[in-house]
C-alpha cells in the first residue's frame, strides 16, 4: 500500500520494548542504513494472563488509583497503548519540508545490578549523546511500575542528575501502565 521497501524488525525486551525499537531505529537513521524509519510499539494488556501475574507480584493498585508520585501509592493500573513515530534525520525531514513535531537528541540505555545506577548511567549516555547538559532538561517523565523502591531509585537518579527538574511526570498514573509500549 505504501511502497515501503526494506526489512521489518521485531524487538521484545519487556517494559522497554519501546524505546529499544526506538533506539534501533534511531541507530539505523545515524548510520545511514535507512533514510525513513516507522516505529512502532503497542502492548495488549486487559486480560488475565497480563493480570495474574502483575497480581501475584504484589504490584496491582488495589485502589485503582495508584498515583505512582505520591509517597502513598499502592501499585500500577495495567493500561493498554500504542504508540507510532515515523523517523528521519533532522536535516532530511528539514530539506523535504517535513512537519517536525520532535527532536530526538539523545536515547540512553543502560543495565547493571543497581537500578539506580542503572538509570543514572542511562541518563548521562543520553544526554552525551545528545550534546546536552543537565540544566537544559526542563521536564522528565518516569516509569513508575509499581514497584516502590523502584519508584524511589528513579526520583533518586533523577535528583541526582538533574537537581530539582521543574516538572516530573508519570503518564502510567492518568493512562495505566503500557508496559512494552511505554517507551514509545
Amino acid at each position: 500500500t505504501f511502497d515501503l521497501m526494506g526489512g521489518a524488525s521485531a524487538v521484545s525486551s519487556g517494559e522497554v520494548s519501546g524505546l529499544m525499537a526506538l533506539n534501533l531505529c534511531s541507530e539505523m537513521l545515524l548510520a545511514g542504513t535507512c533514510d525513513l524509519m516507522v516505529c512502532a510499539a503497542g502492548q495488549r494488556a486487559l486480560d488475565l494472563p497480563n493480570y495474574e501475574p502483575l497480581g501475584l507480584q504484589g504490584r496491582l493498585s488495589p485502589s485503582g488509583n495508584p498515583r505512582p508520585l505520591a509517597g502513598d501509592t499502592d501499585g500500577i493500573v495495567p493500561g493498554e497503548g500504542v504508540g507510532v513515530l515515523i523517523l528521519k534525520r533532522l536535516a532530511d525531514a528539514e530539506r523535504d519540508g517535513d512537519s517536525i513535531r520532535c527532536i530526538i537528541r539523545g536515547i540512553g540505555i543502560a543495565r547493571k545490578d543497581d537500578y539506580q545506577d542503572s538509570l543514572e548511567t542511562a541518563i548521562g549516555r543520553a544526554l552525551k549523546f545528545g550534546h546536552i547538559r543537565p540544566d537544559q532538561v526542563s521536564a522528565v517523565e518516569l516509569a513508575c511500575s509499581g514497584d516502590l523502591s523502584a519508584r524511589d531509585d528513579e526520583l533518586a537518579a533523577v535528583r541526582d542528575t538533574y537537581g530539582d527538574v521543574p516538572a516530573k511526570s508519570a503518564l502510567s498514573g492518568q493512562i495505566g501502565h503500557t508496559q512494552g509500549a511505554s517507551g514509545m
